[in-house]
């Protein structure tokens, strides 16, 4: 769907769906396109890649979306925050 104003770092195709402008959404785009079937297997690999277990990237997942690398940034900042 061209540049937008912001995209995964690590994937130029998963853009957030808003204009360079920021403020306007993209339309006219099929959703199903971009759609990536999880199974057990690609969850594992994500699960040993970032070295947390299925309820913690589970909950990553719900609080950030699922780019990869918001989820990264969200599972980097565990300890960090003061509560």
């Amino acid at each position: 769907y061209g540049p937008q104003c912001a995209s995964d770092p690590y994937d130029a195709d998963a853009g957030d769906g808003v204009e360079t402008d920021c403020a306007t959404n993209i339309t006219g785009n099929d959703r199903h396109d971009a759609y990536v079937r999880d199974d057990p297997d690609r969850e594992q690999h994500w699960i040993k890649h970032l070295n947390v277990s299925k309820d913690e990237l589970q909950r990553a997942v719900d609080k950030v979306g699922n780019s990869a690398a918001a989820v990264k940034k969200e599972l980097g900042q565990r300890g960090q925050s003061s509560a």
